[in-house]
């Protein structure tokens, strides 16, 4: 059974564009953090539930097996981007209330990437995770329609902030383009699809670089990020 979840694990990252030794450093860390068939942990990320090794190969070769049509772009409603880290100023001026957080390489190009989108599709709003709809402030022609609350959140919560919003506007979207980091992009189609009900077409231009500068560790590389993304991804397909 470890030898399948392992495989399934393999495929999935390799699909979603991991490199090599992201996805063996991975596979490295998976059985240590099982006891009894539960995983309870990758490397230092521990899950908030136990997840089964017999559902996670399940629910990975649904994912893997899933030939779903995409809908066409001209269907999409809205254009969400959500953020990869950040950067902090080297000089802080706390004192003053100056806000010392940057929104780093990252999070600059994919605002760049939502502003093409945007120039392509002008009649669609922009929903943004506040590091980038700062980066639009900051770097482009475009604002965000709509910015998340500045503060630290998961994935599902940012969408949560953005449906939120939509819904008083009394907006039911139903599919969207999605801008984010390449390494990001499944697990938010899997979030909005799952527990939204929102299909989300990747954009165009796909992102895979990382920043040397990134404050957060979890972001720096995808030896890095592929253990924090695998205990978000398992804990979801493992409960959903």
């Amino acid at each position: 059974m470890l030898a399948d979840l392992l495989d399934e694990l393999r495929k999935h990252y390799e699909a979603r564009e991991f490199p090599s030794d992201a996805i063996d450093r991975l596979l490295i860390e998976i059985p240590r953090g099982i006891e009894n068939g539960l995983i309870a942990r990758i490397g230092v990320w521990r899950l908030q539930k136990d997840v089964t090794v017999l559902r996670l190969i399940e629910e990975l070769r649904k994912v893997r097996l899933d030939i779903s049509a995409a809908p066409a772009p001209s269907n999409a409603q809205a254009i969400f981007c959500f953020s990869c880290g950040y950067r902090l100023k080297h000089r802080v001026v706390t004192a003053l209330g100056e806000e010392n957080r940057l929104p780093g390489p990252n999070n600059r190009e994919m605002a760049r990437i939502a502003e093409r989108l945007k120039r392509e599709r002008d009649a669609l709003p922009i929903y943004a995770q506040f590091e980038i709809a700062d980066a639009l402030d900051d770097y482009t022609d475009l604002v965000a329609d709509y910015s998340s609350p500045p503060k630290d959140m998961g994935t599902d919560e940012v969408i949560r902030w953005f449906t939120q919003d939509l819904r008083s506007k009394g907006k039911d979207v139903k599919v969207v383009f999605v801008v984010a980091h390449q390494h990001h992009m499944k697990r938010c189609l899997l979030l909005l699809n799952d527990e939204h009900g929102i299909v989300g077409i990747p954009a165009p231009e796909k992102y895979l670089k990382y920043d040397p500068g990134e404050k957060q560790e979890r972001f720096s590389t995808p030896k890095e990020f592929i253990l924090s993304d695998a205990a978000s991804t398992v804990l979801h397909l493992g409960t959903r």
